[in-house]
């Protein structure tokens, strides 16, 4: 990992609210999966000011499953390979966007 490589050990994650679950998860996964103790990890939320509320919603609705998501990879994928495997073949961000797969919810489109 290059913050292994930087020496970096205390990383502070900051994202949005709505956002926080999902990336903690993530970052808490990762980060354990090299050396668990090796890093010291704080997390900072910024609120979710100028959303409307059903786009708070729809978003947060999405970062839940999103999170479910997380959760369920966190199970499968045990080792950095494993999860550099699967990120590099088979996550959707990597992959070419077919039109039918474009956000089509207007409240959740807000929040991007």
């Amino acid at each position: 990992m290059p913050t292994r490589r930087m020496g970096w050990r205390r990383l502070l994650v900051i994202t949005s609210e709505f956002h926080m679950p999902r990336s903690e998860e993530i970052f808490r996964w990762i980060f354990g999966l090299d050396s668990p103790k090796s890093y010291e990890l704080e997390f900072a939320a910024s609120p979710n000011d100028g959303l409307s509320a059903a786009a708070l919603s729809a978003r947060r609705a999405h970062e839940l499953a999103g999170l479910q998501n997380v959760l369920e990879l966190r199970a499968q994928l045990t080792s950095l390979r494993a999860l550099a495997a699967w990120l590099f073949t088979a996550h959707r961000q990597y992959q070419a966007i077919r039109e039918s797969e474009l956000i089509a919810d207007g409240e959740l489109l807000e929040s991007y």
